[in-house]
């Protein structure tokens, strides 16, 4: 498919620049320049990407991990995933762990987090839920709250009287 475009370049270059010492010209002067802002235009916008999953983790509550972020950002890595884990208080942990991946347009997406609280009771309990990242999401904090089976009111949407509780 590569060699059938580059043929059909060539073709159509051939007709707009039908002098051979034309052709030569433009690949040695514009190609280069033109090259050059492809590639700071690519740098731009990945930039703006990933200043953009920084500010979705942060809302989401997860804006520790930006470093491990930018790490797995220049593996250059399709899909990937961050465990971030705590304790809550001295009985319950919470162990995240947050998605990312790749569209078909080489931009990274947060896609959501999987929430589990643990308590070291005896016997261990535990629960688990996945989050989608949306306008409005659920917050880690917010997310502690439903896995410990208590009623929230979403702090995307505080007047609008929605509340929040997982059915376990």
């Amino acid at each position: 498919a590569l060699r059938i475009l580059r043929q059909e370049r060539r073709r159509i270059e051939k007709q707009l620049y039908p002098k051979l010492w034309l052709r030569l010209l433009r690949r040695l002067t514009v190609e280069p320049i033109r090259r050059k802002h492809i590639a700071r235009l690519q740098a731009r916008e990945a930039r703006r990407n990933e200043q953009t999953l920084k500010n979705a983790l942060h809302k989401a509550g997860f804006g520790q991990v930006a470093s491990k972020l930018q790490e797995n950002i220049r593996q250059g890595l399709d899909r990937f995933s961050i465990p971030v884990s705590y304790h809550v208080n001295e009985k319950e942990r919470m162990d995240f762990g947050l998605s990312f991946a790749k569209d078909q347009n080489g931009q990274y997406r947060f896609e959501g987090y999987r929430a589990a609280l643990t308590g070291e009771d005896k016997p261990p309990e535990s629960r688990q839920q996945n989050f989608p990242i949306q306008e409005g999401g659920v917050t880690a904090t917010e997310a502690y709250h439903l896995l410990s089976g208590r009623a929230l009111q979403p702090q995307s949407s505080p007047g609008e009287g929605k509340w929040l509780q997982l059915d376990f």
